[in-house]
């Protein structure tokens, strides 16, 4: 698993990376990570526009797949398969973060 955190505050610019982790899930948290991304249908829903609110967070979803790019993106979703997936990944980091984004 690789997570970036960027340095970005309030709903302005994104800004730079400022935290990031590198490790091997362990089984038990793989096994909860594919639960999640197959309730996510594997990433195949449409990314959304890339307009910012004016507050929150903007939940970005990248996956490589042989030589398949693709891309989900929401704007600080409150439920459904991206906030699941989004806050299970999010608990593999370690960081602390407000459950409201």
């Amino acid at each position: 698993m690789t997570a970036s955190r960027l340095s970005g505050k309030g709903g302005y610019e994104p800004g730079t990376v400022d935290a990031r982790v590198e490790r091997t899930l362990t089984a038990s948290e793989t096994a909860q990570f594919r639960r999640a991304l197959a309730g996510a249908n594997e990433l195949k829903l449409k990314a959304v526009t890339c307009d910012r609110g004016s507050d929150g967070a903007e939940w970005i979803f990248e996956a490589r797949d042989g030589g398949a790019y693709r891309y989900v993106n929401r704007w600080s979703p409150k439920s459904g398969p991206m906030h699941t997936l989004g806050t299970v990944m999010l608990s593999f980091t370690g960081w602390p973060f407000d459950a409201d984004y």
